[in-house]
């Protein structure tokens, strides 16, 4: 998939998150109807890219507005793409939602961060 997501690359969890829903939209239709995603969760949900992130919730139930039962399908394949970029394995767990799946993800990526980063503050 996309050569700017690699794990070398200096995003915000936000940022990365965004980077995948657009990579992960555009894989599967065109360009121009991952715009059209984007447009149609921006208006009917004020959801934008960086939203994903902070508001998991309420993309979430954009995405099943727009796709109905296929969004969880989405939603997996949104998180299995961000886990391979963190080199992380998720733990599909019963009864979890995206936003559980975000939370768990955002917090595997702070450790990730704060390791990368250790030895240069340490110094």
């Amino acid at each position: 998939m996309g050569v700017l997501l690699t794990r070398n690359a200096l995003f915000t969890f936000d940022e990365l998150l965004a980077k995948v829903v657009d990579e992960v939209l555009k894989s599967i239709f065109t360009e121009r109807c991952a715009f059209s995603v984007w447009t149609y969760l921006e208006m009917t949900f004020s959801i934008e890219p960086l939203d994903v992130a902070r508001k998991p919730e309420t993309f979430s139930a954009g995405f099943k507005s727009l796709f109905g039962p296929a969004a969880q399908d989405l939603e997996k394949l949104i998180l299995t793409r961000l886990c391979q970029i963190l080199g992380v394995k998720l733990e599909w767990k019963e009864g979890y939602k995206f936003s559980d799946y975000i939370s768990t993800l955002r917090k595997a990526y702070v450790e990730i961060e704060t390791l990368r980063y250790k030895p240069l503050i340490e110094g």
